[in-house]
């Protein structure tokens, strides 16, 4: 099978790196000719290793005629530089596809959008030039689920929902021979809406984790005892464990996206706005806590991970990065241990250093995400206070 896949962010990458273990040719497009080049130059990165392998893998910024694909799958981020959802690069990806899909090739959105989106405004652009959606052409919603403490993602159930029922067959077909399990749901906008229930749930919990950490450090409790506690519980309660905020491109963009359905259906959105409130704060809630542990001396802090979770490759909506942000702007010297830069394209953030370049000890170091490198530092004791707000457990 032929499978084309639009955007090589992490989900991309790892999407074409699954297709290729299964035995598929795989076309892998970013107009970003400068990703394509360091995925050429890297030698550690997956693809890269599958190209000097000579697996059947090709990498384009543009989409060319008669490929005979038999599904190009849309990864491209959606969030826009305010935060909001931002559809043009799923549009501008579907324009550019559309005068060369082959008969019967199926079209997968699987970055996050609004719901009824692949109904309306994506099956416009691919019937804009006669095409028959259904018929022709296939399309539906098949919205990502990556774990990155995962090393592969299609165990992961694939929820799939096309515009026609001859879409979800389609769709069906084509992902049993891409995941494991494939969920086919009712419609297109069932799998957008799915989406933004999983996330939009998640952004919620997390959020109120982080205020519920506050609290019980200020009462000189242990946040991650009490949810490790309340985790025993075997039903009715799912452990959400503290950090930094919410990052990434999608959890906090689904939190936004039900905001907006809930105006267009003229809803109410009360909690998931409060949570979007709360988070805005985290920040604060942070500095207060590091001014507690620290008997209100800290200066000079240490900052472990920037991407946006632990583990992550990522650094997109880090709010490591805006937690570093706002204790620059406080007055407070910030150094930042994160092994996937090379440097701070945004000077605001603070300095970034290596395991070679410690400049400690520190007031306070904040494990923000875990990485390869944060073990070996912390036992080095490089801070008179440690905070881990990385998450779930990883020691």
């Amino acid at each position: 099978m032929h499978v084309r896949i639009v955007g090589l962010g992490p989900i991309g990458t790892r999407f074409a790196v699954e297709s290729l273990e299964r035995g598929h040719r795989v076309t892998a497009i970013d107009i970003d000719q400068s990703r394509l080049a360091r995925v050429a130059a890297d030698r550690n990165d997956p693809l890269n290793r599958y190209r000097e392998a000579n697996a059947p893998l090709e990498l384009a910024t543009q989409p060319s005629p008669g490929a005979g694909c038999d599904v190009t799958r849309i990864c491209v981020g959606t969030t826009g530089a305010d935060g909001d959802f931002d559809g043009s690069s799923v549009d501008f990806a579907l324009g550019a596809l559309e005068p060369m899909l082959a008969k019967g090739e199926l079209v997968a959105i699987e970055s996050t959008v609004p719901p009824f989106s692949t109904q309306t405004r994506f099956r416009a652009i691919l019937e804009s030039g006669g095409r028959i959606v259904g018929e022709d052409v296939f399309l539906v919603a098949a919205p990502e689920r990556t774990d990155v403490a995962r090393s592969r993602d299609e165990s992961i159930p694939k929820v799939v929902g096309g515009v026609t029922p001859a879409c979800t067959r389609r769709g069906v077909e084509i992902f049993e021979r891409l995941v494991d399990t494939v969920v086919p749901v009712r419609s297109a906008a069932v799998a957008e809406a799915a989406k933004m229930l999983e996330n939009a749930f998640r952004f919620v919990n997390v959020a109120f984790a982080n205020e519920f950490a506050e609290a019980l450090a200020a009462a000189g409790l242990e946040p991650r005892d009490v949810v490790a506690a309340a985790a025993t519980k075997p039903f009715g309660f799912m452990a959400f464990w503290p950090g930094t905020g919410i990052g990434g491109d999608c959890v906090p963009l689904a939190a936004r996206l039900y905001c907006d359905f809930a105006v267009t259906t003229q809803t109410e959105a009360a909690i998931a706005g409060a949570a979007l409130r709360s988070d805005a704060l985290a920040p604060q809630r942070i500095l207060r806590r590091i001014e507690r542990a620290a008997g209100g001396q800290a200066k000079r802090v240490l900052l472990l991970g920037l991407s946006y979770k632990s583990f992550a490759r990522s650094t997109a909506w880090s709010p490591g990065a805006r937690l570093a942000r706002f204790l620059v702007e406080r007055g407070l010297q910030v150094d930042i241990i994160e092994p996937a830069l090379t440097r701070l394209d945004d000077g605001s953030l603070g300095t970034l250093v290596t395991a070679e370049t410690l400049r400690q000890p520190y007031d306070v170091a904040i494990v923000a995400a875990w990485n390869e490198e944060v073990g070996a530092i912390l036992e080095r004791k490089p801070a008179t206070v440690v905070l881990d707000l990385s998450g779930s457990p990883h020691v």
